[in-house]
């Protein structure tokens, strides 16, 4: 069980993103197996890509969930009619149960490998993060949710280079009986600004 926070790795610690991508890239052969262009580079270029591929792997892997949740529920009907509902009307609360529900969000940075300045590879990453939550109440005030109630989240989250999985984790977010989120989610344009 992980304790909700604002933003957190997906894998645990950003050194171990990094480890496990520099093993995986290790057990695979290294560079010169995702590109026969990065074959030719020398043992010290091949190093130092592998390093930024890492580095950029671990940091597309810290995940901010509050922006993860806005992205997922700006789609949700039942929040967004609340949003628009408590942003014409300052004085409303309105509470919404959030049925069962997936968010998944999705990143593609990647790391283009060049040798004075020509292009010889990019190496594609992927990180992913689905959320299931479920029995969640929401209470949205002034086009924001502000808080939520109750509710139980499983998280799934894995990164893969060059379309082989390096990481996967599952686990369950440990969600307090009351979340307050200060200032709120925007779900609303306006409630954003």
């Amino acid at each position: 069980m992980t304790s909700l926070a604002p933003r957190f790795c997906a894998f645990g610690a950003e050194r171990d993103v990094a480890a496990a991508v520099a093993e995986e890239l290790g057990r695979r052969g290294g560079l010169g197996t995702l590109s026969p262009a990065l074959r030719t580079l020398s043992e010290g270029t091949r190093a130092a890509a592998a390093n930024e591929i890492g580095a950029v792997a671990a940091v597309a892997s810290t995940v901010d969930l509050s922006a993860v949740l806005a992205v997922g529920w700006s789609r949700y009907a039942a929040l967004q009619n609340a949003g628009r509902a408590t942003s014409a009307d300052p004085t409303a609360s309105v509470v919404v149960e959030l049925a069962r529900h997936e968010i998944t969000s999705e990143q593609h940075p990647y790391v283009d490998v060049l040798v004075n300045e020509v292009p010889v590879g990019r190496v594609n990453l992927e990180v992913r993060l689905e959320l299931v939550v479920v029995g969640l109440a929401a209470t949205v005030r002034a086009g924001r949710v502000v808080n939520l109630t109750g509710g139980d989240c499983e998280a799934t989250a894995t990164l893969a280079v060059e379309r082989a999985r390096v990481l996967s984790r599952s686990w369950r977010l440990d969600l307090p009986a009351q979340v307050p989120l200060g200032a709120g989610i925007p779900l609303t344009r306006t409630a954003a600004h």
